[in-house]
């Protein structure tokens, strides 16, 4: 019969520790008690392949009673209430807090605060008033805990906290449906309910999101393995999580490269769609900038411009895009918002190029250029509306009241244009002495 998919990852992905639970010796030491004369290459293969039938004999046979009644452990619905015990919080205890959404903490108690709240030491030797909802977990035996000792008690704890541990202990009780608590957890994975090990069991399983399921018992947790389609398919959304999330790690790093460089040594626009996976990103950052995305553009942008230190708005992904050199410093977004085209192929400029040469401009001679002249406006820097109005001079003094002087002065000469500035106008000294003014409107 040939392993599970999942049996076989258990075997090679276990530790030690892990191992121990099952009675079975690591790799290592397997292949340093190879025959003399064989290969360490194929005395490893060959112990791998012996223990993947060893954890499979062990996972199905029925000698696992005995570690059940060792250590009396009993089913979801046969658990009884003499298994769960709820600590009561007091001076001197060790315990986990949440202190906030993102981190936990662990504490020594110092003393009540009012009726309900109680004064805690943190790991960080930080005084903090905490609420009994924000306690996650009591360690048991430690009474009278030494603050000082957290850091020490932590640095321990990292040896024993190997998630691997979780897989194999899933496979073993979910075969017969048990459920634990964190101490019968920990007596099954490291062989000892004692405070370290306790809290090692605790970190693990209220950290999972695959292979068990936490579970309420008359205040107190208990931790139920999941259905096997249930833990393929939370696998299968975590691997896609990772993989996500490595590649905004990755794009992340290209913005903070390009980001650095000076204006003259950004990279071109179409190095950022040459990619598919880059492309999609950067194309979901144009469409935040202009208001115009879709709810995945928008939640990706979203985390981009979390990862880069932006908030979360328009402004800010238009920001970005022009700090990486994707726009230029005075982007018109209107063409990106109602999807003009600003790029075309050779065929299509050559043609344009030619209509240039062989059409000379027929009204160059009376048109004048004006490009040179400064003009003055009253309004925001942003302001980009066109104002449509006949350029008559009663119609100016209704609608622009501040130069009514210069309208009814005879020594002005005007001269009225088209632009998209509202409300504005440039002035230039005759050499007669008179002011020549230009209204735009």
């Amino acid at each position: 019969m040939r392993p599970s998919p999942m049996a076989a990852r258990a075997a090679s992905g276990c530790s030690s520790a892990a191992l121990a639970f099952f009675r079975l010796r690591p790799l290592a030491r397997a292949a340093r008690l190879a025959p003399a004369g064989r290969s360490a290459f194929g005395a490893t293969a060959a112990c791998r392949g012996r223990l993947v039938d060893s954890v499979l004999q062990e996972l199905r046979s029925r000698r696992r009673v005995r570690v059940s009644a060792r250590i009396g452990l009993q089913g979801t619905k046969e658990l009884s209430d003499s298994k769960i015990e709820k600590r009561t919080i007091q001076k001197g205890l060790l315990l986990e807090f949440h202190k906030d959404s993102e981190r936990s903490l662990l504490a020594v108690v110092e003393r009540p605060d009012g009726k309900k709240n109680w004064v805690v030491t943190d790991q960080n030797g930080i005084l903090s008033s905490i609420k009994p909802q924000q306690v996650t977990y009591v360690v048991p035996g430690t009474m009278d805990f030494d603050c000082s000792r957290i850091a020490e008690f932590l640095e321990k704890a990292q040896d024993l906290l190997d998630p691997t541990i979780l897989e194999c202990a899933w496979m073993e009780l979910s075969e017969k449906d048990k459920s634990v608590t964190v101490e019968e957890f920990a007596d099954i994975v490291y062989g000892s309910k004692e405070s370290l090990e306790s809290y090692c069991a605790h970190f693990l399983l209220s950290r999972d999101i695959v292979y068990f399921v936490k579970v309420e018992s008359r205040g107190s947790s208990i931790y139920q393995p999941r259905p096997s389609a249930q833990v393929d398919e939370l696998l299968r959304r975590k691997l896609a999580k990772e993989a996500a999330d490595k590649e905004l790690e990755e794009f992340v790093h290209l913005l903070k490269s390009a980001k650095a460089l000076p204006l003259g040594s950004k990279p071109p626009k179409n190095s950022w769609l040459m990619e598919e996976k880059v492309k999609q990103k950067i194309e979901s950052l144009q469409a935040y900038a202009v208001d115009a995305c879709n709810d995945e553009q928008r939640r990706m942008a979203g985390n981009i411009l979390k990862a880069m230190g932006f908030a979360r708005t328009s402004s800010a992904a238009l920001k970005l895009l022009i700090n990486v050199g994707y726009f230029p410093v005075h982007v018109n977004l209107d063409l990106f918002r109602y999807d003009v085209q600003t790029t075309y192929t050779e065929k299509v400029l050559s043609v344009a190029e030619e209509l240039l040469v062989d059409c000379p401009d027929s009204d160059k001679h009376v048109r004048k250029d004006l490009s040179n002249l400064r003009v003055y406006a009253i309004d925001v820097d942003e302001a980009d509306e066109v104002c449509f109005y006949y350029c008559c001079p009663h119609i100016f003094r209704k609608k622009l009241n501040y130069i009514n002087s210069l309208l009814t002065d005879k020594s002005v000469e005007y001269y009225f244009l088209v632009t998209q500035l509202d409300d504005a106008l440039s002035a230039t000294r005759l050499p007669d002495g008179r002011i020549k003014v230009w209204i735009h409107v």
